[in-house]
């Protein structure tokens, strides 16, 4: 497999940079990797296995087992925290719970045939448990029906905003799979790789929509051209769309960012473009092989 995406990989990128030496880069921070440091490149999922994603393309270990497991591991933990919440699956998931000011416990949450369950889980102190369960004794004895609990996802805790970024990090890999080089290296997604190198700084704003309608396992991958407006590369990851610019389209973040500080921002758009057939699963690269000309001349200097 490795092996096999290197040498398309290589073929596309001659195609678009004539007089490159012979390599594969890395879609994400853009290093070259010639044929002997094959074994630096991996392949990547997208999304992360966990996630659902599968091997897609290959990426420099560096930026897969680094940046790209940190960002996927955050993503991992808000969805766990989203699936409890909204009651997806029949997974177990570790609580901690109480009742006003007595004291906290650990507990699980479930997805059971009445509704979401939580369970008082063996491992805590018995000094805990005891006070846990005289605050549901008063309770009980003072007639109450509606109880106040808290809960807190004590092992889901995550950093919102590279769960955020990670999503982008994958629409991006999955654009380079279809598209290839000849889209990333435009310099319009220039800025999209220093948002995912530096995720902390949200250089963009407002690049994805969420829709709870769509089944969690919807994949689809859109060249958008309606409205206007939203000219985009848009990736669908089930209830979440990100957008990603078309070659020349330098201002589409802030069209969205626009939007999403606008009266009508929570109103569905309806747009308009031409759909993949099939998910990919491997390196397509449709534009290199596509073009003829390459898009960059690398001269040397005795040219």
């Amino acid at each position: 497999m490795s092996t096999a995406w290197f040498d398309r990989g290589a073929d596309a990128l001659a195609r678009v940079v004539r007089g490159f030496p012979r390599g594969y880069v890395c879609p994400l921070c853009l290093r070259h990797f010639p044929e002997d440091l094959i074994g630096d490149l991996s392949p990547d999922h997208v999304p992360a296995e966990k996630l659902g994603g599968g091997r897609m393309v290959l990426t420099c270990n560096g930026c897969n087992h680094g940046s790209g497991h940190r960002l996927q591991a955050e993503m991992k933990k808000r969805e766990s925290v989203l699936d409890a919440m909204m009651g997806i699956g029949d997974v177990a998931h570790p609580v901690e719970i109480s009742l006003s000011s007595d004291a906290t416990v650990r507990a699980e949450l479930k997805q059971s045939v009445d509704g979401r369950c939580v369970t008082v889980v063996p491992r805590n102190s018995p000094e805990k448990l005891e006070k846990f369960y005289a605050g549901v004794s008063s309770l009980v004895a003072k007639g109450e029906r509606e109880w106040s609990v808290n809960v807190a996802f004590y092992k889901y805790n995550h950093n919102e905003v590279l769960a955020h970024v990670g999503w982008l990090r994958e629409a991006y890999l999955v654009a380079f799979a279809v598209l290839g080089y000849r889209y990333i290296l435009d310099p319009v997604l220039e800025l999209v790789r220093q948002e995912l190198a530096r995720p902390h700084e949200e250089l963009i704003p407002a690049f994805k929509i969420e829709d709870r309608k769509h089944s969690p396992d919807l994949r689809l991958f859109c060249i958008v051209n309606e409205p206007d407006w939203i000219r985009s590369v848009a990736v669908q990851f089930g209830y979440r769309t990100v957008f990603l610019p078309q070659i020349g389209e330098v201002d589409l973040y802030e069209r969205l960012d626009e939007r999403r500080q606008s009266a009508g921002s929570r109103r569905p758009i309806e747009v308009g473009g031409t759909v993949l057939e099939e998910w990919p699963s491997q390196p397509m690269h449709i534009l290199d092989f596509l073009q003829p000309e390459p898009l960059f001349v690398v001269r040397r200097k005795e040219d």
